[in-house]
């Protein structure tokens, strides 16, 4: 058989103090060995020796305070380390080879609930939910075989019976030939837990989105090339995912439209946002779609560029569908104005005929009769001429016909030597239809009636007429410096069909109130809500 082999023996260290023995026995035995007395001592005298021992002595008192502080000062480091180690924020174990507690700080007693001395030599395994055990005992064994740091979640049982996921990092630790050991550093990670468990639901959510959001939606790094896109994005242009991704955006845009999309790419960069941009793209199978792109930018925690967040509405059909409507709303309009002039021409050839018959009567209230029809008829053929010749179909100038029917009453009342002036005080008052020929009827009736009753035995006369739309209300006033009304004139009461058919008119269909004042002449003012166009 092969010899043992020995273990070397340790040197014994030729200054050490054998146990039992006084410091003094031990000075007294060395100073009589050979060679410790010094020869030059004899020739010293006792001064001389008593001067050399006062200087020994202040050497020994210099280091003996030089180890006092020395001493001082590994108290106060050990002392640190001590609160260190008590009061980390993770808890400290020391296990046997065994998996026994030696050691456990005070932030490791309190994280398993436990009395310190409780759980000296308790076998660490006790405190390990059942379902980790074989989890442990891998990583224990794996630890004490190799050697190698082992980093791994388990979950812990605290004393009052309530379970908490922890994080072990464990080492092993060896001194000499004892038998090896365990140190483990216990983090509490119940908040980690849950905030890993609330990402992952939040990244859940966000793919669940992602897939099923109906609009194709995009990413694109720095240089505008695709980092993710939609099924939806997929589906619409008629790729696979493998085919797009790395591939700059402007691959799939319509040829005519690249230049302005890698302008709007840059400016999208400098501003952080962009919003409504018509891009014609292509399909796989070279059909153009018009989308909508819409997004923002993504950044990284210092501010740099990460990505764009886009989406990508495809307004293709909707374009058509606009398409179709604005020439359908431009044939009708062409109808609809044909339709105004047709009217208008037939409200002219009738008012042509009343007046024809007019100047052919001879008998005054007959032609009073004729001139009242005409006039209305004409009001009405204006605001259709009006209508055929605007833009907007939806509203009228109404200060405007006012005006056209001022002209149309001088022609008619001004002469045989009366003259009258009419001022129209300029406002821009737009009314609806429903509501322009209405008040342009009241205005003509209060008109004529002044043009033929506010003068009499009068060459001249002035009438002033304003408009004023204030608050959604507008008000009219037409005021004459003739010979006023009548001291019982009362509106309520009257039986003249013109001012009845004010009254209605004000009343019943612009919903308005009149008033009628007789001070230096007569002023009527009108007063109604502007309504909205068809109600």
């Amino acid at each position: 058989m092969a010899a043992e082999k020995k273990k070397p023996e340790k040197k014994k260290d030729a200054n050490a103090i054998p146990p039992g023995r006084s410091l003094r026995d031990e000075a007294e035995e060395r100073l009589a060995r050979p060679g410790k007395n010094s020869p030059d001592l004899a020739h010293q005298t006792g001064e001389e020796l008593i001067h050399e021992l006062q200087v020994h002595q202040i050497e020994l008192e210099t280091q003996a305070e030089e180890l006092r502080r020395a001493h001082l000062a590994l108290e106060e480091s050990r002392n640190k380390y001590l609160d260190l180690y008590e009061f980390a924020p993770v808890g400290y174990l020391t296990l046997t080879d065994t998996a026994l507690v030696e050691e456990v700080n005070l932030t490791g007693a309190l994280l398993l609930g436990i009395v310190r001395r409780k759980l000296i030599h308790t076998r660490f395994r006790r405190i390990i939910v059942p379902k980790d055990h074989d989890v442990w005992d891998r990583y224990f064994m794996t630890l004490l075989k190799t050697g190698e740091k082992q980093i791994f979640d388990i979950e812990l049982m605290h004393s009052n019976g309530t379970v908490f996921p922890a994080r072990l990092e464990c080492i092993r630790i060896k001194e000499n030939d004892a038998h090896p050991g365990v140190r483990i550093a216990i983090s509490d990670i119940t908040r980690q837990k849950a905030a890993e468990a609330a990402i992952r639901e939040s990244e859940e959510r966000f793919w669940r989105l992602f897939s099923e959001i109906p609009i194709p939606y995009q990413s694109l790094d720095g240089d505008g090339r695709l980092m993710e896109v939609s099924p939806q994005w997929l589906e619409v242009f008629g790729y696979t995912r493998e085919e797009v991704i790395g591939r700059g955006f402007w691959e799939f845009v319509a040829p005519e439209n690249r230049e302005m999309v890698r302008e709007v790419f840059n400016r999208f960069r400098e501003t952080g946002a962009v919003s409504n941009v018509e891009i014609r793209m292509e399909t796989k199978d070279g059909s153009e779609l018009l989308v909508l792109y819409t997004g923002r930018i993504g950044h990284n925690l210092d501010g740099s560029f990460r990505q764009t967040y886009c989406i990508l509405e495809n307004i293709t059909d909707r374009k058509h569908a606009e398409e179709k409507l604005v020439a359908s709303v431009l044939e009708k309009e062409v109808l609809l104005r044909e339709i105004h002039h047709r009217v208008k021409n037939n409200l002219q050839l009738i008012s042509g005929l009343l007046d024809m018959t007019r100047m052919s009567s001879k008998d005054e209230a007959t032609n009073s009769i004729f001139t009242d029809m005409m006039l209305k008829i004409q009001t009405m053929a204006q605001i259709h001429n009006r209508l055929y010749e605007s833009k907007q179909f939806g509203k009228i100038d109404i200060t405007s016909q006012f005006r056209e029917q001022v002209i149309a009453l001088s022609n008619i009342f001004s002469h045989d030597g009366h003259e009258i002036r009419c001022e129209i005080t300029p406002g821009i008052v737009y009314l609806p239809v429903d509501q322009a020929l209405p008040c342009a009827l009241v205005v003509n009736e209060i008109l004529s009636n002044a043009y033929k009753h506010a003068f009499k035995g009068r060459k001249h006369g002035k009438i002033d007429i304003i408009s004023l739309l204030e608050n959604g209300r507008v008000r009219i006033t037409v005021h004459d410096n003739g010979i006023g009304l009548p001291d019982n004139f009362d509106i309520s009461r009257t039986n003249g069909l013109g001012l009845q058919l004010v009254r209605t008119l004000v009343q019943h269909q612009l919903k308005g109130s009149l008033t009628f004042l007789s001070e230096n002449g007569t002023e009527v003012r009108i007063d109604f809500p502007v309504m909205t166009a068809g109600v």
